[in-house]
């Protein structure tokens, strides 16, 4: 199995590693993806405000911080999906009407809670918990695994389906 332990805020980064069951991603590579998901927003914004990049609304936008990648390495659940879309997986919030008539089974789930990040990931008919403050991976049982995440559910936790052939 494998499995990243926690390394600064990059949870993220290893929640990914994780579900894609190896290192396909690192910090730079995420936090490019997080620049063009930015610019993309600063020219959506520009475009809504009539292309006047001097407008009081645009200025106090590109003033803020990024919402994709925080100066400590969060990253946002978009730059997570946009990672997991160049390689033609699906990242849907759990109550996502899409899910509701999906065909395709969920073979990983994503947790975000204040600013951590971690994968549930069925290899074989297993699931494991690849939290990246634990050690190592812990196994869970199927029925364990659905409380789990019902557990998860009623503490706040933002879940997420990860959808189609994972490596």
């Amino acid at each position: 199995l494998y499995h990243e332990t926690q390394e600064s805020k990059l949870c993220a980064v290893h929640c990914l590693n994780a579900v894609l069951q190896g290192p396909y991603f690192s910090e730079l590579e995420l936090a490019a993806i997080a620049r063009d998901l930015d610019q993309s927003e600063r020219d959506v914004m520009l475009e809504s405000g009539g292309g006047d990049a001097h407008s009081p609304d645009y200025l106090r936008f590109v003033s803020e911080a990024s919402s994709n990648v925080a100066l400590d390495g969060n990253f946002s659940i978009q730059v997570l999906q946009r990672a997991l879309a160049a390689l033609d997986l699906k990242c849907l919030p759990l109550n996502s009407p899409e899910l509701a008539t999906a065909t395709t089974e969920i073979a990983a789930y994503i947790c975000n809670l204040h600013d951590h990040w971690f994968a549930l990931r069925r290899i074989g008919a297993q699931w494991y918990n690849f939290n990246s403050l634990l050690p190592a991976p812990q196994h869970l049982s199927s029925f364990y695994a659905s409380a789990f995440l019902d557990s998860l559910k009623n503490e706040g936790w933002s879940i997420f389906a990860v959808q189609g052939e994972l490596p």
